[in-house]
């Protein structure tokens, strides 16, 4: 090999080394983001368990008897949406059959009042 051979040879070499070393940084900055994202795993998950026995407990242990709860939002709801609902809603229903029927009577009435 002449100089000049052995040169280019060498720059190719130097080129892969620079390579290789970039791949090698960008793969340790990789690993490094997935450790932090186990990391991050593994405490959402620590959140989430740690909430669902928080849950459990209470609803098994310190929750009580909620009948008495149950039965006064049950005729809560039922005397809002029966007692007062349905009155509400005939009310605007009666509005509504008015407005479909009395207006184009009245229009057919004016029509009318030409003939006779």
């Amino acid at each position: 090999m002449n100089s000049k051979e052995q040169q280019k040879f060498l720059n190719a070499v130097k080129n892969q080394i620079k390579d290789l070393e970039h791949e090698v940084r960008t793969f340790m900055q990789s690993a490094t983001s997935v450790r932090n994202t186990r990391a991050t795993e593994e405490e959402v998950n620590k959140h989430v368990t740690h909430y669902a026995e928080f849950v459990y407990t209470e609803v098994t242990e310190n929750l009580g008897n909620c009948e008495p709860i149950y039965k006064v939002l049950s005729s809560t709801v039922h005397v809002i949406s029966y007692k007062l609902g349905s009155p509400i809603g005939v009310y605007w229903w009666s509005l509504n059959f008015i407005l479909f029927l009395f207006y184009p009577i009245t229009i057919i009435a004016f029509m009318t009042t030409r003939i006779w």
